[in-house]
């Protein structure tokens, strides 16, 4: 196979890895963007191979609004893990973009010069914990630490919330964890179990599965990107949904917002995370004065559902868009580290 790096080709290897750098072992985290001048040829996807063998794959579906100016085009970016297995420890790992008529480009090398130490494997194994490539498609964070801790962190901020308000949890007969992904807050719960009944659904039928298999006392399902769900009108008492409207567009929020008043039962709460002016921070250039003179921007719409999909919203915004069927009786800025520091809301039916 011939490989080219012409000057029509420009790229840019925004991350590789994480803080660690590139590890065998585990998933790594890549991001960047390329593009072929010759407009008849644009890049469709990006390779990375260790030798003959090729271990992933990411699309060209990331909105890089920063390189409108330079390209008259945004769509220029790849975005997601990449798992590359232990015996290639000390190998090199070659980036190709691949163009739409199948032709590789050379991007850049890296050695893979760190391995998972055997006291991650144990700590992965002795907490059951899914597989890199599931806990990716949740949080952009591979560590399994900090997964352990934020999901644990979850459930002492819906505790310290309910208590605020004088809400009894052990009143609830039904609770819904919407976003469930592979059970990062949801297997917290078990101690209530005996008396509260836990559903989790998801996008995402992989994750879904994983909590089937592993989380016994839930009971999960599947749901679309947009409503409705399978679950009766007025059937659970509280809801929650971490780090799930962060990646949808305000008019799918709305329709599940709707919904969510439906599935509740009468004087039901939900609680509900958001990127806000705290996360809002990151943004630059033209998204950053979008989002001051609009009060919120999605980016990567394209793939709504998924983490490459980022919505931010101020506190205005937010309230009125629950207004409608809730009200909001707590807000907490930043009320929520995750990988990010995402704004807390706390609803209750109307």
């Amino acid at each position: 196979m011939n490989l080219v790096s012409p000057d029509i080709i420009q790229f840019n290897i925004d991350k590789a890895g994480f803080e660690r750098g590139l590890r065998a072992g585990a998933a790594n985290f890549f991001a960047g963007w390329v593009i072929n001048l010759t407009e008849e040829n644009p890049i469709d996807h990006v390779n990375f191979n260790v030798g003959n063998a090729l271990i992933g794959s990411l699309p060209i579906n990331h909105d890089r609004p920063d390189l409108l100016k330079a390209f008259q085009k945004s769509l220029l970016g790849f975005w997601g893990p990449v798992m590359i297995p232990e015996e290639y420890f000390h190998a090199t790992l070659r980036i190709e973009a691949i163009g739409k008529d199948g032709m590789h480009f050379k991007l850049q090398d890296y050695v893979v010069a760190d391995i998972v130490p055997v006291e991650e494997r144990r700590f992965r194994e002795q907490n059951n914990l899914p597989d890199d490539m599931l806990r990716l498609l949740v949080v952009s964070n591979i560590d399994p630490y900090i997964f352990v801790k934020k999901g644990k962190n979850g459930v002492d901020l819906i505790r310290q919330l309910l208590d605020k308000h004088h809400i009894d949890i052990h009143s609830f007969k039904n609770v819904l964890d919407f976003g469930v992904g592979c059970g990062r807050i949801i297997r917290w719960w078990e101690d209530l179990s005996p008396s509260i009944s836990f559903w989790g659904t998801d996008i995402n039928e992989l994750l879904v599965r994983w909590c089937k298999e592993n989380i016994q006392f839930g009971s999960f399902g599947v749901n679309s990107l947009n409503p409705p769900t399978r679950y009766e009108n007025g059937v659970f008492d509280f809801l929650y949904a971490f780090s799930v409207f962060t990646h949808l567009a305000l008019n799918t929020q709305s329709d599940w917002l709707e919904k969510f008043g439906r599935i509740l039962a009468p004087q039901g709460y939900a609680l509900i995370s958001v990127h806000g002016d705290i996360d809002a921070r990151s943004l630059s250039g033209e998204s950053l004065h979008q989002y001051t003179r609009d009060g919120y921007l999605t980016m990567s719409v394209n793939v709504e559902g998924e983490n490459a999909c980022a919505t931010y919203q101020n506190r205005t915004v937010t309230q009125a868009l629950c207004s409608e069927r809730f009200h909001v009786i707590d807000f907490v800025p930043s009320g929520w580290s995750s990988t990010s520091n995402q704004d807390i809301y706390l609803l209750k039916k109307k």
